[in-house]
């Protein structure tokens, strides 16, 4: 009696098991998908509009602070879209140097959870997507000058998007990521594994020091300072953004209008070998690379009005 019983039991748990697995399987792959995906679909309660020179309201009317003017009688408008988690007046010295030329306007703002802004209760990279394309919307609606998307670092992943849209004149990156600045830590290993399994909205941060990523001090200071207050992220958007990093290569190569990359040598997300092995796998017709000797990451904020001029001839 005993044997049939254990025997019953050994079934039932294989059974129970076997389930478990089978549940965990279905919840992975539901998981790797959305991963993998920038749909972003909220309610859309109004058109995306600009409120003034200050603000965007999205769709969902989340509130996007905006840097910079555009001038009626410029032929272009830069979009700079600073890199992921930082902010807005990552461009502040570009776009003033844009005010003092007429042919010129530029614009950036802070995206979601950034900046300014309020807290990103979404937290997904598809919204940042989805925020890009309804300012470029509203650009066009308002505005008759050609749109020339100026990304940085990570947000080229989502700018290239663009690259055949017939909205935009052309596009840009002040920087390209190629590879992380810093090795993972098994603690933040730890939290991505476990956030991938029970919750894709965990938080988690990556350390930095300023002074690697630029070599203005006072500038270097406030890229630690906004590390600490706004640099946390999912981990959803840590691996939204490595899928569409991983995309980078075929959208340059299938761009219809050569995308300019300027790349800084003392770029700590962009070692040398990884990134000559990146290279050599795009067509050289489709891209303009723009060498920039020892300079780091985040050089747009060194307000060197010689890389500014460099910027407007590769128009």
């Amino acid at each position: 009696m005993t044997i049939i019983i254990w025997e019953l039991l050994s079934t039932m748990l294989i059974i129970v098991g076997a389930m478990f697995g089978f549940l965990l399987i279905l919840v992975l792959i539901a998981r790797f998908t959305k991963l993998r995906s920038l749909k972003f679909n909220p309610t859309a309660l109004q058109r995306g509009e600009f409120v003034g020179n200050k603000t965007f309201i999205t769709k969902d009317k989340y509130e996007l602070n905006v840097l910079g003017e555009i001038k009626k009688e410029s032929e272009y408008i830069f979009l700079c879209v600073h890199d992921f988690k930082n902010y807005k007046e990552e461009f502040e010295g570009f776009i003033d140097y844009c005010k003092e030329n007429k042919t010129f306007s530029a614009i950036s703002y802070d995206q979601r959870g950034c900046g300014e802004n309020g807290v990103d209760e979404n937290a997904v990279i598809g919204a940042l997507y989805s925020d890009m394309n309804e300012i470029i919307d509203a650009l066009k609606e308002k505005y008759e000058q050609k749109i020339v998307l100026l990304a940085s670092g990570k947000s080229f992943a989502l700018a290239l998007k663009f690259a055949n849209d017939n909205r935009v004149e052309k596009v840009m990156t002040t920087s390209i990521f190629i590879n992380k600045a810093y090795k993972n830590g098994s603690a933040l290993n730890w939290s991505l594994f476990m956030g991938t399994i029970f919750n894709l909205k965990k938080k988690i941060i990556t350390k930095i020091n300023g002074i690697d990523f630029s070599d203005n001090e006072q500038e270097a200071k406030k890229i630690e300072v906004n590390n600490l207050e706004k640099g946390k992220y999912t981990v959803c958007e840590y691996f939204q953004y490595k899928s569409a990093i991983k995309n980078t290569k075929k959208l340059i190569n299938k761009s219809n209008n050569k995308v300019v990359i300027f790349t800084p040598t003392s770029d700590l997300q962009l070692d040398a070998k990884k990134a000559a092995r990146f290279f050599t796998k795009l067509n050289k017709e489709k891209y303009e690379l723009v060498v920039l000797e020892n300079e780091k990451h985040f050089w747009i904020n060194l307000d060197k009005k010689q890389y500014f001029d460099l910027i407007l001839q590769k128009i």
